[in-house]
């Protein structure tokens, strides 16, 4: 009777072996070919003075010729310049704006084809510029001179400017209106640029203020006189464009 239990449990574990072996010879394998990691990119496109996009991919960064161009401003009023942004990339952006690179001069020579009219010739200042500039007299009072002033780049803080972007207001600083020279050197956000080259408009509103003169004896008409001293003068200035994916925290 004991071998026969024996010779049981031999041929049971001989079958549970005999089981397990073919369970273990079942196997498969399968492969994705090609698989890859790529990385999205942005590209910025900014609209120049000939409604052509483009952008700087030249080593010295010199730029698109600007669409922002502002000619014979009278004071007081406002004028506008508009350029229109895309982001050709596959990522969604921030835009930043940046004023830079100031440069003030006299312009020596009234270009205007008015100036031609009045005088032979070319017109080099006009007259309310020297008498501010050099000294003289208005309305018969004295003016002291004040010094030459187109080149000394206080014209910056004269220019006012304020920023729209994709038709809302931007408040650099937080202010509507901004000086021009307070605004340089800094990065200021305008907001989202999609990606897939969807164009948006910044707009820059600009206005030279008058220049008041608070001990003015005269005629009140000619209380804004220091303003003259300005003519016909010129402030350049670089807009740089940026555009940046993630923020830090």
């Amino acid at each position: 009777m004991k071998s026969i239990f024996l010779s049981v449990v031999v041929i049971s574990a001989l079958a549970i072996a005999g089981i397990g072996g073919t369970m273990a010879n079942f196997s498969d394998t399968e492969m994705l070919d090609d698989s890859a990691f790529s990385t999205a990119y942005m590209d910025l496109l900014v609209m120049d003075n000939t409604g052509v996009f483009g952008n700087d991919d030249r080593a010295d960064g010199s730029g698109q010729p600007s669409s922002i161009n502002i000619e014979w401003a009278e004071p007081g009023k406002i004028y506008t310049g508009t350029t229109k942004v895309q982001n050709c990339g596959t990522v969604d952006g921030t835009l930043y704006m940046h004023f830079k690179n100031f440069v003030c001069s006299n312009v020596q020579e009234l270009l205007h084809e008015c100036a031609e009219n009045c005088v032979e010739g070319k017109l080099i200042k006009p007259e309310p510029e020297i008498v501010e500039e050099y000294g003289g007299f208005l309305d018969q009072v004295a003016i002291p001179a004040a010094g030459v002033q187109g080149e000394s780049c206080n014209m910056g803080d004269l220019v006012k400017v304020r920023v729209y972007y994709r038709g809302q207001l931007v408040e650099l600083r937080g202010n509507e209106w901004n000086k021009l020279s307070k605004l340089e050197c800094n990065w200021y956000e305008l907001g989202l640029l999609e990606e897939c080259g969807v164009e948006r408009t910044v707009r820059v509103d600009m206005m030279y203020d008058n220049i008041k003169d608070p001990n003015w004896t005269g005629n009140k008409l000619f209380k804004y006189h220091p303003t003259n001293a300005y003519m016909a003068d010129k402030i350049t200035f670089d807009v740089n464009f940026g555009l940046v994916s993630v923020e830090d925290p």
